[in-house]
């Protein structure tokens, strides 16, 4: 599954590439066992987060403080799988 420290990752380098980005989202998949016995991927957490918000990080802090804390903090869960909440 997709760390909350990995999504501050691609959120940070998406923020950080000099891109004009108004508004990013991201998805992590994770396999999960249907009534046929099969472990298709399926979204289990998205979130998404945009340049107003994403301006008011601090895109020069500590990495790992910054993907760890602050980043989760600004972004918006948009979906989280039932069976992870």
């Amino acid at each position: 599954m997709l760390s909350k420290m990995e999504m501050g990752n691609i959120y940070r380098a998406i923020y950080t590439s000099g891109r004009d980005v108004a508004s990013a989202s991201i998805t992590a998949y994770f396999p999960v066992s249907d009534p046929a016995g099969e472990e298709p991927p399926v979204p289990i957490f998205s979130t998404t987060l945009d340049k107003k918000t994403a301006d008011e990080a601090d895109w020069n802090a500590d990495r790992a403080e910054l993907e760890v804390d602050v980043l989760p903090g600004l972004w918006t869960e948009t979906y989280v799988h039932p069976d992870y909440k």
